[in-house]
């Protein structure tokens, strides 16, 4: 019989004990699996990455985005005893919130560019605008702390959009920042010392590759774009991407870009995260769940 592999849109599961169980299940079979985290398929994002693991940013301390939407998120429905199948993303039996539908891509980048899982998340979120009978919360602010005592702060809300979705990995040597949630633009800021190391190496070897246009972006303060050959306009070709990827790998028998693995920690750290929210808790990161 053929096998059916698996594509998991979105958060993974609702609970951390569902991510665990079925992380483990997916490793009891041969079955190529993959979580449609789409910025992994993107170029700039692994070229990003690449700048990340060769130092470019030197050591990172902190992680700050946004994700901020001004809409109420609710559809029109006739018929009441559809309400909560139609709005299933203002109910907790269906849907694990902004942090799950929106916070999610963003703390999946994170892990990836750090290569780490959260050791300890804390936060903030209330239903305080839209008093419409929904259990998730309409703004979320959390802060998560990776090995080393890096801070990462991840904000969304339904009623504010300005800022739109933003990305900011911030170092001892630069800063990357991406922005947009479609067609994403990314640049890199130097710190002051960084910059007159480049200027002072480029000058001391006669090198004309920094260019006067180039000078003038540093001196200003304004960030050096960071650019792919093939960078996606919208989030259909990183869709694309990612279903691409899927197919080499079912042909192949490789494991997916997104895959089980980090969905599992992506879910698990949402599920962090909405728990330290109700509770008003510290919620910390457990070894059974690992792998």
């Amino acid at each position: 019989a053929a096998k059916k592999h698996i594509i998991c849109q979105k958060t993974l599961t609702l609970t951390t004990a569902d991510a665990i169980a079925l992380s483990k299940a997916v490793k009891k079979t041969s079955r190529v699996f993959q979580v449609a985290y789409q910025w992994q398929s993107n170029p700039l994002f692994n070229k990003i990455h690449k700048m990340i693991n060769d130092g470019k940013c030197g050591q990172i301390t902190h992680i700050r985005s946004n994700y901020n939407k001004n809409m109420s998120w609710r559809v029109d429905v006739d018929d009441p005893a559809l309400e909560r199948q139609l709005n299933w993303r203002m109910y907790r039996e269906y849907s694990g919130g902004l942090m799950a539908e929106l916070c999610s891509h963003h703390i999946n980048v994170a892990n990836w560019m750090l290569n780490a899982t959260p050791q300890k998340v804390t936060g903030f979120g209330g239903t305080d605008y839209w008093k419409d009978g929904r259990e998730t919360y309409d703004n979320v602010n959390t802060i998560f702390e990776y090995p080393g005592g890096i801070k990462a702060s991840f904000q969304a809300t339904i009623t504010n959009a300005y800022e739109g979705v933003s990305f900011v990995i911030m170092g001892t040597e630069g800063t990357i920042t991406i922005e947009n949630e479609e067609g994403q633009v990314a640049h890199y800021y130097p710190e002051e010392k960084k910059l007159q190391q480049s200027l002072s190496e480029a000058e001391s070897k006669n090198v004309d590759g920094i260019t006067s246009a180039t000078r003038k972006a540093w001196a200003s303060g304004a960030g050096i774009p960071i650019e792919v050959e093939n960078n996606t306009r919208d989030d259909f070709e990183t869709t694309r991407a990612m279903f691409l990827d899927f197919v080499d790998c079912v042909k192949n028998n490789k494991t997916t870009r997104s895959n089980i693995d980090n969905g599992r920690n992506v879910a698990i750290a949402v599920d962090m995260a909405n728990k330290a929210m109700r509770n008003g808790s510290i919620e910390y990161w457990k070894p059974e769940y690992n792998g």
